[in-house]
């Protein structure tokens, strides 16, 4: 039976504590580059969600009616353009859209969307979407925000900014 020398015994031992301190290592860095990278695409949403907001116009978008008739008037048509050349102008947007409240709690209606960039999914005027599931979009009505977390719906799974639209004199966002 071989023998092994306590200088080899050492050095296996001295090689296998450095693995493992070099993978605790990158794993603790692979989690802040993560949480970095995360924050600064959520201040990149939130920043795009502000921006989309004031191209919209209030005014315009108050006159459609979230009814899937309202899809030919030509208010729908410019926000429609508004939005498709908003979602165009960032490869990090997918789809760019605007909801109203309805009369049923947690119960929001489409008005328009650009629909989707990768598949084309496009919800129509007045499709009702359930936000029960998502406090940040919810906080919308109020300011600006962002999704914490990744989040899931029939479309996919996203992170979002969100923004209310606004006349020109409520615009106080800093």
């Amino acid at each position: 039976m071989l023998k092994l020398n306590l200088q080899f015994k050492l050095s296996v031992l001295f090689i296998l504590l450095s693995v493992c301190v070099l993978c605790l290592s990158s794993y603790f860095i692979y989690q802040k580059a993560i949480v970095e990278q995360k924050g600064q695409l959520s201040s990149r949403l939130l920043g795009l969600a502000k921006l989309s907001s004031m191209l919209i116009d209030a005014k315009t978008h108050s006159q459609i009616k979230p009814q899937r008739d309202s899809q030919g008037t030509v208010y729908y048509k410019e926000i429609e353009a508004t939005l498709k050349r908003i979602r165009d102008t960032d490869a990090i947007v997918d789809s760019v859209y605007t909801m109203v409240k309805s009369d049923r709690e947690n119960i929001w209606l489409f008005v328009v969307d650009s629909g989707d960039r990768q598949r084309g999914n496009v919800a129509y005027c007045g499709e009702p979407y359930d936000v029960s599931a998502f406090n940040e979009m919810k906080r919308a009505f109020f300011g600006p925000s962002v999704d914490r977390e990744l989040t899931e719906d029939k479309w996919g799974v996203w992170l979002s900014g969100y923004a209310p639209i606004v006349n020109n004199i409520a615009r106080r966002w800093r």
